[in-house]
C-alpha cells in the first residue's frame, strides 16, 4: 500500500486544513474525549452487543442450519467484538495522544452537592448524573460550566483548577 491507500490526500485535504486551526484541532480532540466517554464507553458497547446477540441468538441455528456455518463461530466473533469493545478505549486514547503529540490523559470527576442543584457541562456533554467521571487530554483546555436548576445558585469549584466563575 501507498500513500494513496486507503485515504489519497484529496480525500483528508479539508480535515487537514481545519486541524491547522488551533480552535478548531482543540473542539476535535475535546469531541473524540466527549465520544469516548460517552457513547463509545466499553460498558455500553457491550451492553449493546449483549442486547443484539440475546435478540436473535434464538435465531442463529435455524440461520446456520439453511445457510451453513455454526454457532460456535457465530459466538467466538460475538466475543471478538466484545474484545475489540473493551480494548479500544486505550487504543483511541493511545493514537489521538501520539498524532497530536500530547502527553497523557487524566481522570476528571464531576459532582454537585446538593444532589438536584444542578448539571454540569463539559465540551459538549451535559451530565445530569452524579459523580461522573471521564478521561480528557493533559494540555487541552475543556470548558466546564455549571447550570444551577431554578431555586438555586452556582457559589464555586472546589479541587482542582477552580474559579469563582461558573465556567472553568
Amino acid at each position: 500500500a501507498g500513500p494513496d491507500w486507503p485515504n489519497p490526500p484529496w480525500s483528508t485535504f479539508l480535515l487537514r486544513e481545519l486541524l491547522a486551526s488551533d480552535e478548531f484541532r482543540i473542539d476535535f480532540i475535546n469531541r473524540y474525549a466527549d465520544l469516548i466517554n460517552s457513547s463509545f464507553r466499553s460498558d455500553r458497547v457491550l451492553e449493546q452487543i449483549d442486547q443484539k446477540k440475546d435478540l436473535i441468538l434464538s435465531e442463529i441455528p435455524g440461520h446456520c442450519a439453511r445457510w451453513g456455518g455454526d454457532i460456535w463461530q457465530w459466538l467466538n466473533n460475538i466475543q471478538v467484538m466484545r474484545d475489540f469493545a473493551t480494548y479500544r478505549k486505550n487504543h483511541a486514547q493511545n493514537h489521538v495522544i501520539q498524532y497530536f503529540d500530547l502527553t497523557e490523559d487524566s481522570e476528571v470527576t464531576l459532582d454537585v452537592y446538593p444532589e438536584q442543584a444542578g448539571k454540569i457541562q463539559i465540551s459538549t456533554l451535559n451530565i445530569d448524573n452524579f459523580p461522573w467521571s471521564g478521561e480528557y487530554f493533559n494540555g487541552v483546555p475543556v470548558k466546564i460550566t455549571a447550570i444551577a436548576n431554578p431555586g438555586y445558585r452556582f457559589i464555586r469549584w472546589e479541587g482542582g483548577n477552580t474559579s469563582d466563575s461558573s465556567e472553568i
